[in-house]
This record gives C-alpha cells, sequence and structure tokens, in this order.
C-alpha cells in the first residue's frame, strides 16, 4: 500500500483522474506539469521494522535511493540486507517521499507534527500507513493548505472511521 500510495502521488493519478472523469482535459494536462521520475528520488522511511524493510527492498526496483530513521535497529542490519542508510529524523525528514512505518508509543504519537513539516520540502509527499496517530491530522492539514509539503497518501487517520466533513 505504501508504494502505491508513492506511486499515485508521484503520478498525481488522483487529481488527473477527476480532471478527466470531468472532461477538464486542458486542466488535467496542466495539472501533469511538472512530473518527473522517481528514479533516484529519496525515499525516506520512519519506522525500519519488518514492514519498513519489506518497503524498502521493493522501493530500490524502482531506483529509489533509501534512507531510514529508527531508534532500534542497528545500522548494519539495514543497510546490508535492506539498502537502508540509517540517518536521524530530521534528515529522513529531507527526503522526496517519507513512509512512516512505526509503532504507536509515547515516542511516536504525533511525531509528524507542526516541527516535522517544516522541516520537509514543499515538494515532499507524506504517506502513512502504519498508525494514524503518529501524524498530529491539525497538523497535516495546515501544511497541505500552505503549500508546505507536496501531499500525502492516508490509509489511517487519527480516528476511524474518517467523518465525511474532515479536511
Amino acid at each position: 500500500m505504501a508504494l502505491t500510495l508513492l506511486l499515485a502521488l508521484a503520478k498525481k493519478v488522483k487529481i488527473l483522474d477527476k480532471l478527466v472523469s470531468q472532461g477538464r482535459w486542458s486542466e488535467a494536462k496542466k495539472a501533469q506539469s511538472p512530473m518527473g521520475s522517481i528514479y533516484g528520488q529519496t525515499l525516506g522511511i520512519v519506522g525500519c521494522g519488518a514492514i519498513g524493510r519489506m518497503v524498502a527492498r521493493k522501493a530500490k526496483c524502482f531506483g529509489l535511493n533509501v534512507i531510514g530513521y529508527d531508534p532500534y535497529i542497528a545500522q548494519i542490519y539495514l543497510a546490508k540486507e535492506n539498502g537502508i542508510t540509517l540517518m536521524s529524523l530530521e534528515d529522513v525528514l529531507k527526503a522526496d517521499y517519507i513512509s512512516l512505518h512505526p509503532d504507536l508509543n509515547e515516542t511516536s504519537l504525533h511525531m509528524i507534527n507542526d516541527k516535522a513539516f517544516a522541516q520537509m520540502k514543499p515538494s515532499a509527499y507524506l504517506i502513512n500507513t502504519s498508525r494514524g496517530k503518529v501524524v498530529d491530522e491539525a497538523a497535516l492539514v495546515k501544511a497541505l493548505e500552505e503549500k508546505r509539503i507536496a501531499g500525502a497518501g492516508l490509509d489511517v487517520f487519527e480516528n476511524e472511521p474518517l467523518s465525511k466533513d474532515s479536511p
């Protein structure tokens, strides 16, 4: 799911589908730019447990550089078998795509907050398929509205089911 969301964000699948379905062809053509290749871009993985490592191995097939943050896993294990370069959270937040896979605990609760969004690039995409409460949703909405990040692919939310009036 994390890689599906990454590809959908990179290729603007949702917005293009919506525009084409509405017959807004010229807007769809404009929306395609910029749409570069993901090859050579960087995927930052937060939480390098079994799922994070699996995402890393599959991301390498797309030519993504993979960096990761996990305070509980040794660098040698990640680098040797999974191609993940372990870095600080601050460095991982500078990636082109940030995919979240941590356990939910007192250190990961709302770890992606205003401070984290301030460290991300305006062209970055956040992907969360782990735990909804890892992301401060109010801070996410603010970051998206202020265009401090390019977008988000979410499979989980702080409160589920998501209310119909949720931004």
